[in-house]
C-alpha cells in the first residue's frame, strides 16, 4: 500500500498520532507539575548552549571555507567535514591566544560568535545544500524508523521499571 500525502490513511495515521501524543501529554501534566522556575531556567540554559553550538559550528565551517574554497576537487562532504575541523582548530588556536594575551571572557566571546551568525549561517547552509542525499533507500528507511522509535520513547512519561514495590 502507497500512501500519498492527501490520502485518507495518511490523514487518519497522522491523526491518531496527534490525539496520542496530546493523550500522553495530558496525562502526564496530570500527575505532575507544570513547568516551575527551575525548569524554565534548565531551558533557556540550553537554547543558549544550542544557540552557542551552532555559531561555534558555523563559524568553523566558516573559517575552514577559507582554507579550502582552493581546493575545489575535493568531495563535498569530505570537504565539508575537513572545513570544520580546521575551523575548529583555528577557533581553538584564537581562544589559545586571548586566553594568554589574558583577553578570553564570555563577553567578548560571545558577541564575536553572535556576529558572526549571519554569514557563517548562510555559508552552513549552502554547504548542506551541497551535499548529496543518500541514494540507499533502506538506510533512509532504517534511519526514519530509529527516529520515530526515539520520538515515541522520549514522548512516553517516565516509568519505575525495575521497581518491585
Amino acid at each position: 500500500m502507497r500512501l500519498r500525502s492527501n490520502s485518507i490513511w495518511s490523514r487518519a495515521i497522522v491523526g491518531v498520532v496527534l490525539a496520542w501524543f496530546v493523550v500522553v501529554i495530558v496525562a502526564y501534566y496530570a500527575v505532575y507539575k507544570p513547568l516551575g522556575f527551575a525548569q524554565i531556567n534548565a531551558l533557556r540554559d540550553l537554547a543558549l548552549i544550542l544557540l552557542g553550538w551552532l555559531s561555534a559550528v558555523a563559524l568553523a565551517n566558516l573559517l575552514g571555507w577559507a582554507v579550502f574554497r582552493k581546493f575545489p576537487n575535493l568531495a563535498s562532504a569530505e570537504r565539508m567535514s575537513l572545513q570544520i575541523g580546521l575551523g575548529f582548530g583555528i577557533i581553538a588556536t584564537g581562544g589559545l591566544a586571548l586566553g594568554l594575551a589574558g583577553a578570553a571572557s564570555e563577553w567578548l566571546l560571545w558577541p564575536l560568535l553572535l556576529l558572526s551568525l549571519p554569514i557563517s549561517l548562510y555559508r552552513l547552509r549552502r554547504d548542506l545544500r551541497e551535499l548529496r542525499r543518500p541514494s540507499n533507500r533502506w538506510l533512509a528507511i532504517f534511519v526514519g524508523l530509529a527516529l520515530v522509535l526515539i520520538v515515541i520513547r522520549a514522548l512516553a512519561p517516565p516509568t519505575a521499571w525495575d521497581s518491585l514495590v
